[in-house]
């Protein structure tokens, strides 16, 4: 007979663990009664708005916008919204020397939050499809490319990309790393049924 402090244990570790076998295996189910979604591609390029929504960014800023202003997309369908949220240190400094037609700075007084940040940034879009992105993040000079064509089909309301981590020396790399790929493992399983959980 399992004592209250085994019986605690195990339910804890079931706990830990269903969700890494449950969710798959109920997301397989799911995929062989309803069978692979189909999505109609496009190759219509609407115009894009990138929001950058940060707080003391400036270790991030230059090589984030560098990164973002180089990417592969019409530079008249493109315009990047980049946000601080009450920044305190250089950030207000170091944006504006990348402000162009397509590139745009806003700037709270105070700190506000990123969530509200991104609805300030919203308001202020005129692209037909909203991109977010983290400051520390950089994406692959085609991401954009390869993103457009699903939104071609009316059903599809968000894509997500792929993250690796790639910072040499980094003590969690190889934990993150695992981590991403069972995430981006599962997001591939979700989308052969048309849906994901989540969007990063």
């Amino acid at each position: 007979m399992p004592t209250p402090t085994e019986i605690i244990f195990f339910l804890s570790a079931a706990g830990i663990i269903a969700p890494f076998v449950a969710g798959p295996a109920f997301i397989f189910i799911l995929y062989l009664i309803r069978g692979k979604k189909e999505v109609l591609l496009s190759d219509h390029l609407p115009k894009l708005s990138i929001i950058i929504v940060a707080r003391n960014a400036q270790d991030f800023a230059e090589q984030k916008l560098k990164n973002t202003l180089g990417l592969n997309y019409p530079a008249d369908k493109l315009e990047i919204i980049f946000y601080s949220d009450g920044s305190t240190d250089n950030t207000k400094l170091i944006v504006p020397r990348f402000k162009d037609n397509n590139m745009h700075f806003y700037s709270s007084s105070s700190h506000c939050g990123k969530i509200n940040g991104m609805n300030e940034a919203v308001e202020a879009c005129s692209g037909e499809i909203l991109i977010f992105t983290d400051i520390d993040v950089h994406l692959s000079p085609d991401s954009l490319l390869k993103l457009v064509p699903y939104f071609g089909d009316s059903t599809v309301g968000g894509v997500s990309g792929g993250q690796v981590v790639v910072k040499k020396g980094a003590k969690l790399e190889d934990a993150q790393n695992v981590y991403l790929r069972w995430g981006g493992a599962l997001k591939a399983m979700e989308n052969m049924l048309g849906c994901i959980t989540t969007n990063n």
